[in-house]
């Protein structure tokens, strides 16, 4: 079909892609305006708003997608078009956000082959994935793409080709593969990384199964289609052993990956097995030894396992930042309270500011004794321990005399006096005990009551 001059002026003037050092090719074909440009600066909102416009092929035009030249590429410059055959190669979607991306490419759902090569762009958009179910041929060559995940292809029940070649594929995921194979979707994946390891086994399987001609020619075109892989260059990248090995020639069977794999599983039931066996060995040779350690150290336990709680829960305010409630906290055996009451109290008392701390009056009810313990020890300027056989045979005595030691040796915050009601039996003396007594003990009060 012939123009006059004039008539293309008008089309021209029409359309609203500005130009700037632009080539504008137009011919018909039937009733299908074919247009391409080249080095187009600019594009409105609805710039391809034409209804015989259904070829359209913007490769190496230089366009930038990206927030940055929105004011360039409008969003919606697909906006209304009728695109069958769309190649947008070669420009540039690499900073492009997701909620931009679906924008530009919503108005192209109902094309049919869609071209993408080398746009910048490390998965293929989730826009495409779901919503492009006319797609017949989906070209993504030369990419950033890692991956495929299994229902990568699902929504595109029209594809007959899929070109993923010059991408950074290293493991494919075989079920991604196996659902185009199964429908008959020729697949082209030359030129990517293939790492050549039991990860890809399964695939090829798939790959030596569809392989095609020698020549990895597919008929793609043909009714009905050929599932198969097309071209030649697909070649191991690693392991360094078989760099450049065809995966036509790699072989990799089922047992040599079991064997990895049993070897794994050997290793963790020997390495169970030995800590078994070391357990056992433990139990059978020292089990006083681990019956009297459980029993002597359970109330260090229940101190750590109090002091874990208290430092984990809201409230922790650390431990020696409370003002002295109590001159001193006196540590005692419920057998022994007759001494602490009619003995201590009356005579350390008298006219002293701060009163003692003892259980049964100071003790808040309600509370765990390990708080209390914990928490009126630090609100005491110090510590008397009353000590006698009967003290260190009872847990709760022992808990009181771990958290003395801990704060008055340890930490160093609080003074500790010891008073030692009789002798005290050896099987009841440990580091604690020893080390206390040694050098806290009043003189002279041994045998006291």
């Amino acid at each position: 079909m012939n123009d006059t001059t004039e008539d293309r002026k008008k089309k021209r003037k029409r359309t609203k892609v500005q130009e700037k050092e632009t080539v504008l090719y137009m011919w018909y074909m039937g009733d299908t305006l074919d247009t391409m440009f080249t080095n187009v600066m600019y594009a409105e909102s609805e710039a391809f708003n034409h209804s015989a416009l259904c070829y359209l092929t913007i490769q190496s035009s230089n366009w930038f997608f990206d927030l940055n030249h929105t004011a360039n590429m409008h969003a919606d410059l697909f906006l209304g078009s009728n695109l069958s055959f769309v190649v947008l190669s070669y420009n540039n979607f690499r900073d492009v956000d997701q909620a931009r991306l679906e924008r530009i490419l919503t108005p192209l759902q109902t094309a049919e082959y869609l071209y993408m090569s080398e746009i910048g762009l490390s998965e293929i958009p989730p826009i495409i994935q779901k919503n492009f179910t006319t797609l017949k041929v989906l070209g993504f060559m030369s990419n950033i793409l890692t991956g495929l995940s299994p229902d990568t292809f699902n929504y595109m029940v029209n594809l007959r080709k899929v070109e993923l070649q010059d991408n950074h594929l290293t493991i494919i995921n075989v079920k991604a593969i196996k659902s185009l194979l199964k429908r008959k979707v020729t697949i082209d994946m030359q030129d990517n990384p293939f790492s050549c390891s039991c990860d890809l086994r399964l695939f090829l399987d798939e790959f030596q199964m569809y392989r095609g001609n020698p020549r990895g020619q597919c008929n793609w075109r043909g009714d009905p289609a050929e599932a198969c892989f097309e071209g030649t260059e697909y070649l191991c990248q690693s392991p360094e052993s078989l760099k450049t090995l065809h995966l036509d020639d790699v072989i990799i069977t089922e047992q040599q990956c079991l064997l990895t794999f049993q070897q794994t599983v050997v290793i963790h039931a020997l390495s169970g097995i030995f800590i078994i066996v070391f357990l056992l060995m433990i139990v059978l040779y020292r089990p006083v030894f681990l019956l009297s350690s459980a029993a002597k150290y359970r109330w260090q336990w229940r101190y750590w396992v109090y002091m874990m709680n208290v430092r984990w829960s809201r409230h922790y305010d650390g431990p020696y930042n409370r003002r002295a409630r109590y001159n001193t906290f006196v540590s005692y055996c419920k057998a022994d309270s007759n001494f602490i009451l009619t003995s201590v109290l009356p005579q350390v008392e008298r006219g002293r500011r701060l009163p003692l701390c003892i259980h049964e009056r100071d003790f808040e009810p309600g509370k765990y004794f390990t708080q209390n313990v914990v928490e009126r020890m630090e609100e005491s300027r110090q510590v008397l321990i009353v000590l006698s056989n009967a003290f260190l045979r009872n847990d709760w005595c022992r808990f009181e005399l771990f958290v003395a030691h801990r704060y008055g040796l340890i930490h160093r915050r609080l003074p500790v006096t010891v008073v030692q009601l009789e002798t005290l039996h050896m099987e009841y003396m440990d580091a604690h005990v020893i080390t206390l007594a040694a050098g806290h003990t009043l003189p002279g009060v041994a045998g006291a009551g």
